[in-house]
């Protein structure tokens, strides 16, 4: 892999290589003076010709290998799967073993935007069929911290016809990739020798080789400096992690993978080569240095893995001392990287091995072949189990979290293990993920031995049948979680771990509500871990979403005594009538953050309660409505196509619906090719979303809340140093914590109101920032603000509660969730989707924004006295002739969700966050506040204490299935505290409840956090669990859109609106 130069390329012409490209009479010769691209005395412009790798030639013996173009959709080379992104008109390279993809040139937006790129593989059975679907993502080259090869065109070098090798190559330019952008997200000091915005005319090319037999395809990855200036660079690899696939690498095993703002404190692991697994299916990726033993870093950032090359920690990407790449003037170099297609660790480990093998970078290392069995104690075999061999680096004789996994089997349908492994010492374990885990073997596994086989016994799981109805009997969808303590949880080196609620021993998304089929289909029976003596207790949760009851029992599990089926009844306790659950922010496996199957994201809203939901991936646009439909549950669920435009540094927005168009990422938006060689402003991307079909924009996130783990570069209004200004009565843009120049985008202000809908809440995070012992949501208390201030200022923008899920369980789908008003929500507007046009034009605002956010507690807000109980959310109001307006408010909470304070916020203008100057205190105070909380125990600064007349006296009755109050407000125009800006008394009103409970089992996060609490939910009474709960977890929380009220006559006008 040295540099290619022109020196050493005439050098072996002399010798007689004439089969390398570009070999010939005039290489090296000097051109003739004042030729173009020729300085007197120097050699012509290179070409990239004569520093591409050479391809074999043909052998002459029967075709093993094939290259082509995919011709039409139907083809048997386009992969099936849910990772599946090829298409007619892209190309193939095959053998018996293996089938490999490459997309034709064009650009889609997403992680790698050009062509000429490899997107799908499959390993192939005796018949030549996948053996397990396509869920590979897609590999490029990546440099100078984000420039790659825009190919401009693909060939078929060798269609493999003649014998031997088949090969395509792409060709075309370096290029920045624009869907990346590290400057801009300000946490890291980019120097301008890597900055990836300066041209440095590079000329690259892949090319593809597959030889016949192999399961490795060799990818080569040429560059041509073709200028007088050296070129030094970090260098490595972009890998998309496509469907539902998750990164791996000996030692660290799943552990490997660290976030964006974890590469400040060094994060990265160092590894030889990395693997993709997923379900059924390995990919794995191999550099081959030319030094043997030259370290790889890897690190991923929102599904997105980095190999780079020469490298130990993720830092040195930005130490220009460390960087792999260093082209001389005029110079070429091409890196092989070995992509192999398997079924587990062990076989990829297997496939690069043979592949070192056969670039004579071998390390020399024996292999062994290892078989064994394993079995359940009950004598059936362990499916899906997974045997793990540790190095045992402790020297201890067990594996302990010092033990690095050196590579790991996955079993058959009947428990059997079979692969190549490399000789040596090893701890073997088997496990099947949250079922059972067996004891530790020693084995020495030496190449002068017959094969070894092992035998692993695993604790038989107990299997528990359920049932779940509501309380006329009907089977009904519903979440179950299953808390205790685990007797064989997950080894993180073995299995990722990552989407687990705390405290779970295993969650299901019941979508049928029965394990017992009854010719009508049923959900998978719960199969539940037992310890070496075969028992357990547990405590099975549950639930529905939040008009619902929960359902709690413990049960004792023994091995040899099978439990009865569960029976279970949850009750319909909150009246929604008039309103759809909704929510607007919901990933699936099309996000490359995301590996929930469409199948299970349709489940999980189902269970929860949600009844209209937009798919709204990440810069790919899904459409889950034909998932309902084939589920046979349309009268449950509506599911509105639509995607999340997601540029890197600058803010996300969502817009539905938009139906997919058939062309790669579905038609999704390119906000990185806006106008003049920049990325689109928001109001263009607001604009383009209109023009794909979308009749509702809407901002995500917009602030990065505190705690939560979420980067400003995700949040718009942080970005774009969102101000205020009431003399003027104008929102806009200052100046944000990086220059638009690093964003790619122009000068000028960034602020666009053309949106219809923001995103008041995302995310459960809780803390107390102001100290006054009760907790609340900093991320929407700081979006809140902002939501205020455009109201005293006349933008009325529909607030939304979204979950914004990117997994199974972690993440609950519809927590919170947004109940949107409208005249028909009946079962049938739901399969119709009439309901959606009716949605629309509330969100819209084309009619009142009548629209409330929960997470449990029910509102509902009426003008007292008001004989028919009409809502007035989203309406407006004339004050009663004493220049008061007088509201009824209703609220039922399931007996989970308590709740004891209800705040009254009006014309508020709160202080906001501004770049450098975070808010350490998020708290906000209301104008009124009615609380249950015994006036004596309210901190001083307490909110509730610091509203005007203090805290006054709230009732909430608690029946068995709810707690429930009535409150009359009444809310004065001349008495709300404002700024002096403001013109007239005209106010909005916006009503807020709240407790501090845990909402247990709705939501797992910071209740079961040790054995203490597992104890307590097992063991305790419900006064004990009540006493577990208090100050702990998410509390209730649940708030309306605004009311807006003409205080002064002559209709309403925003007190800080303009002229």
């Amino acid at each position: 892999m040295r540099g290619y130069t022109w020196a050493c390329a005439a050098a072996l012409c002399a010798l007689g290589a004439n089969a390398l490209p570009g070999c010939g009479d005039n290489l090296g010769a000097e051109c003739e003076p004042g030729a173009p691209g020729c300085d007197a005395g120097a050699p012509p412009a290179p070409s990239l010709d004569q520093v591409l790798p050479a391809v074999p030639a043909p052998t002459g013996e029967p075709q093993g290998a094939w290259a082509g173009r995919i011709g039409t959709s139907d083809s048997p080379d386009i992969i099936p799967g849910p990772g599946s992104i090829g298409r007619a008109g892209d190309y193939v390279v095959r053998n018996q073993r293996a089938r490999f993809v490459v997309q034709a040139p064009g650009r889609a937006i997403g992680v790698v935007p050009y062509g000429g790129n490899l997107v799908d593989i499959a390993a192939l059975d005796d018949r030549g069929a996948a053996r397990a679907e396509d869920h590979f993502g897609e590999l490029s080259l990546v440099y100078q911290l984000g420039r790659t090869c825009e190919h401009t065109s693909v060939e078929i070098v060798q269609d493999g016809s003649g014998g031997g090798v088949a090969a395509l190559r792409a060709r075309g330019r370096a290029a920045v990739n624009d869907y990346i952008n590290l400057r801009g997200v300000g946490l890291f000091d980019v120097a301008e020798s890597l900055d990836p915005e300066r041209e440095d005319e590079v000329a690259c090319a892949t090319t593809y080789l597959l030889a016949p037999g192999s399961a490795h395809l060799e990818v080569w990855f040429t560059l041509l400096n073709p200028t007088d200036t050296p070129l030094s660079a970090p260098l490595g690899l972009l890998i998309d992690s496509g469907a539902s696939t998750h990164a791996w690498s000996p030692g660290p095993g799943f552990e490997g993978s660290v976030g964006l703002d974890e590469l400040l404190r060094d994060a990265g692991t160092e590894v030889p080569y990395l693997v993709q697994q997923g379900p059924g299916v390995a990919y794995g990726v191999a550099p081959r240095h030319a030094t043997a033993g030259t370290s790889n870093a890897t690190f991923s950032v929102t599904g997105v893995s980095l190999l780079l090359f020469g490298a130990r920690r993720a830092l040195e990407i930005f130490d220009p001392s460390r960087n792999y790449l260093s082209l001389a003037p005029r110079t070429g170099d091409s890196w092989r990287v070995d992509v192999a297609v398997g079924r587990d660790a062990a076989e990829i480990g297997a496939h690069l091995r043979a592949a070192a093998a056969s670039a004579d970078a071998g390390d020399g290392i024996a292999e062994v072949e290892l078989a064994a069995q394993v079995t359940w104690s009950d004598g059936s075999a362990a499916e899906h189990a997974r045997v793990g061999l540790y190095r045992d680096d402790d020297d201890d004789g067990a594996i302990t979290s010092d033990d690095a996994l050196v590579t790991y089997l996955d079993a058959d349908a009947a428990g059997a293990v079979r692969g190549a492994v490399p000789a040596g010492n090893y701890l073997a374990r088997a496990e099947v993920s949250d079922r059972g885990r067996s004891s530790v073997i020693t084995v020495a596994l030496a190449a002068d031995q017959p094969p070894a086989a092992l035998s692993f016994l695993l604790p038989a799981p107990v299997l528990l049948d359920y049932t779940i109805r509501d309380s006329d009997g009907a089977v009904i969808p519903a979440r179950l979680s299953i808390i205790g303590a685990h007797p064989a949880a997950p080894d993180a080196r073995l299995f990722p771990v990552g989407d687990r609620a705390p405290g779970t021993i295993t969650t299901v998304h019941a979508l049928r509500g029965t394990s017992i089929d009854r010719g009508d289909g049923a959900d998978p029976a719960l199969r539940l871990p037992v310890d070496a003596d075969g028992r357990a207790r547990y405590r099975v949760e549950a639930s529905r979403g939040t008009e619902w009851s929960a359902f709690g029992t413990t049960v004792e599990l023994a091995a040899d005594s099978p439990p009865a089926p569960l029976e279970i009844t949850l009750e319909r306790v909150v009246d929604s009538a008039g309103y759809v659950a909704s929510e607007y922010h919901v990933h699936q496996l099309a996000s490359t953050d995301s590996v929930v199957s469409q199948i299970e994201r349709v489940a999980s809203m189902a269970a929860e309660g949600v009844e209209l939901f937009a798919a709204t991936d990440h810069d790919a646009v899904s459409d889950l409505q034909p998932v309902v439909e084939a589920l046979g549950i349309s009268e449950l669920v509506r599911a509105i196509p639509g995607l999340e435009i997601t540029p890197f540094s600058y803010g996300h927005f969502n817009a539905w619906p938009i139906a997919p168009d058939g062309t790669p990422r579905g038609g999704a938006i390119d906000w990185a090719r806006g106008g003049g060689g920049y990325a689109m402003r928001p109001v263009e991307i607001y604009a383009a979303a209109r023009a794909r079909g979308a009749a509702l924009v809407q901002v995500n996130h917009p602030r990065a809340d505190i705690g939560g783990g979420r980067s400003d570069f995700q949040a718009h209004f942080d970005r774009i140093g969102l101000r205020f200004d009431y003399a003027r009565g104008v929102i806009e843009s200052g100046q944000g914590p990086v220059p638009n120049a690093w964003l790619r985008l122009p000068e000028g202000a960034l602020w666009s109101d053309d949106f219809q809908a923001l995103e008041v809440w995302n995310g459960m995070q809780v803390a107390d920032t102001n100290g006054d012992g009760v907790r609340e949501f900093p991320g929407l208390d700081l979006v809140m603000r902002d939501w205020f201030n455009f109201l005293s200022l006349g933008f009325d923008v529909t607030p939304l509660g979204n979950s914004d899920t990117h997994e199974r369980f972690r993440d609950v789908a519809g927590m919170p969730r947004t109940y949107v008003r409208v005249d028909d929500d009946s079962p049938q507007a739901l399969a119709t989707g009439a309901i959606v046009d009716a949605v629309l034009e509330t969100l819209g605002g084309r009619i009142a924004r009548d629209v409330l956010v929960s997470n449990g507690p029910f509102l509902r807000l009426t003008r007292a006295d008001d004989s028919q109980s009409r809502s007035v959310i989203g309406a407006v109001l004339e004050a009663d002739g004493d220049g008061r307006v007088r509201l009824e408010l209703s609220v039922e909470a399931p007996h989970w969700a308590q709740f004891d304070t209800v705040e009254v916020f009006a014309s508020a203008t709160p202080e906001v966050p501004r770049p450098g100057e975070p808010l350490d205190e998020t708290a906000l105070v209301p104008h009124l506040c009615f609380t249950a909380r015994p006036p004596a125990e309210l901190a001083d600064n307490d909110p509730c204490a610091l509203a005007r007349g203090g805290a006054q006296p709230l009732q909430v009755n608690q029946t068995e299935s709810a707690y429930l109050a009535q409150l009359r407000i009444e809310v004065a125009g001349e008495n709300i505290i404002t700024r002096p800006e403001a013109r007239g008394l005209d106010a909005w009103l916006v009503v807020r409840v709240r407790g501090n409970r845990g909402i247990y089992p709705l939501l797992l996060g910071g209740i079961v956090q040790d054995q203490e609490a597992i104890d307590t939910l097992l063991d305790g009474d419900a006064d004990a669990i009540d006493a577990l709960l208090d100050g702990r977890g998410a509390p209730a929380t649940a708030f309306t859109a605004p009311v807006f009220v003409d205080f002064d006559g002559g209709g309403y006008h925003a007190p800080f609106g303009p002229e």
